[in-house]
């Protein structure tokens, strides 16, 4: 049966693909061998490191793969324990309470960055990650860890996915790299390439100038007990890992020129539907007045953006909630309300009018799923915050406000415009929720995809 369903296609280098049920291939990493395996359950660990939209995704993921014969275990920061948990998902640490954010995750103006504060705990993920996955068949990873799970999966003889939740390492020729959508050269669709190129040379010697890339040599050789690698190697493992991009078409379709082992999905959304919304804040949305929600979900210092946007809200003379987790220097008033805890966005969405962002990747599909008009404002100018903003901005489903422009004045402006009949904004973003209402089950169809893959590896 496993024999049957590998196919040999003729390249520079064969490579060994898997085809499932439903005519989809899917690449065969080179250390993969027939295995035999006699549990009754197959297990499935699932690895994030981030914020909540890093990890909210992979625990709808792990949901939908639940069955009789599939044993799923999400691996996350401490502090995603109850959530994972109360999602029906077995939790395993991943060696860290949290994610920590120092002032260098904010100024870095690339990836290559913030990557001095990943080498610091790199070990603690990396003996997190070893230490659950001891009886993994599949590792479904997200991308700032790939390299750990990859190492993890040649010691093993496993499979995996790597899991993307904006277009950021995949080279094209139809779009730069996030850090570079306003470069001169990203007017240039060859130059693009390019741009991919320039790139991750600057993340390889960052990571060598860090310590990253020794960090990353001794978690082959002193926790795996593994030879020291070649980089050219590992590249090329990278390039051939089976990805899948969790986003929708509707906002990004696929470059032509992207290889077969990537797949764009559509957004997985973790329905918070059965939940409450507290009793004050069900309160304060039972108004007729417009009401806009303020959240910059898990970004830290944004005190004084947060205030900024409360003032506008209260010269407007509209409603507003402000999610903050700190205490915040604004007049009291009834029509604003400052929330310190966390809500469920599909359900306070829907109650909104507008939606004030950083453009996270799961809050700016939660509130294009709501249908809501947004002003985002990103905060991390490496990360995909500014890539969503100008998907927001392209579709006219909000208003792209970048960090450097905001004042009183222009918050107004922005907040007036979403919420204003005269634009198309409105419209659009209802427009948009529809095209993704049709996409509900892809994370079933994921889910699906990576558990028929697993069951043709293990027979």
């Amino acid at each position: 049966m496993l024999v049957s369903s590998f196919l040999i296609r003729g390249s520079k280098k064969e490579r060994k693909e898997c085809t499932l049920d439903s005519g989809i291939t899917v690449p065969i990493q080179r250390w993969i061998e027939k295995r035999t395996n006699s549990r009754k359950k197959l297990e499935i660990v699932l690895i994030s490191y981030g914020t909540r939209g890093d990890i909210q995704p992979l625990i709808a993921l792990g949901a939908a793969m639940m069955h009789d014969d599939i044993h799923v275990v999400m691996c996350a920061p401490d502090c995603f324990q109850p959530l994972v948990l109360k999602h029906g998902l077995e939790f395993a640490s991943i060696g860290v309470a949290r994610v920590e954010q120092p002032i260098e995750v904010f100024t870095a103006s690339g990836f290559s960055g913030v990557l001095p504060a990943l080498t610091i705990i790199y070990k603690d993920l990396a003996e997190g990650i070893i230490k659950t996955s001891k009886k993994a068949d599949m590792i479904v990873c997200g991308a700032l860890v790939r390299s750990i799970v990859l190492h993890v999966c040649e010691k093993q003889r496993i499979p995996s996915f790597c899991v993307h939740l904006a277009p950021t390492d995949v080279c094209t020729s139809e779009f730069p790299p996030l850090e570079f959508m306003d470069h001169p050269l990203s007017l240039y669709l060859h130059a693009n390439r390019l741009l991919y190129t320039w790139r991750q040379f600057s993340i390889v010697f960052a990571a060598i100038r860090c310590g990253l890339a020794a960090a990353d040599v001794a978690v082959r050789m002193n926790l795996l007990n593994m030879s020291k690698g070649d980089p050219f190697v590992t590249a090329k493992d990278v390039e051939e890992q089976p990805s899948l991009h969790a986003y929708s078409e509707a906002l990004q379709r696929k470059p032509k020129d992207w290889p077969s082992n990537v797949r764009i999905s559509g957004f997985w959304t973790l329905s918070m539907s059965s939940e409450k919304l507290p009793l004050p804040v069900d309160v304060f949305l039972n108004h007729d007045a417009s009401t806009v929600l303020v959240t910059f979900g898990s970004m830290r210092n944004v005190e004084s953006l947060l205030e900024l946007t409360a003032r506008a809200i209260l010269k407007l003379g509209i409603r507003g909630i402000v999610q903050s987790s700190s205490p915040l220097i604004v007049p009291k008033n009834e029509s604003l309300l400052i929330w310190e805890h966390s809500l469920p966005h599909d359900i306070v969405m829907m109650r909104c009018n507008g939606i004030v962002h950083h453009g996270g990747a799961g809050t700016t599909c939660a509130s294009l799923c709501a249908g809501k008009p947004s002003v985002v404002i990103p905060i991390l100018p490496w990360a995909d915050q500014r890539y969503w903003a100008q998907r927001i901005d392209t579709h006219e489903c909000g208003i792209h406000l970048p960090k450097s422009d905001c004042n009183e004045e222009t918050m107004v402006s922005a907040i007036t415009a979403i919420l204003s009949d005269q634009n198309a904004f409105k419209m659009n973003a209802t427009a948009m929720s529809h095209l993704l209402a049709k996409e509900k089950g892809s994370v079933i169809e994921a889910a699906s995809i990576i558990v028929e893959y697993t069951k043709k590896l293990n027979t």
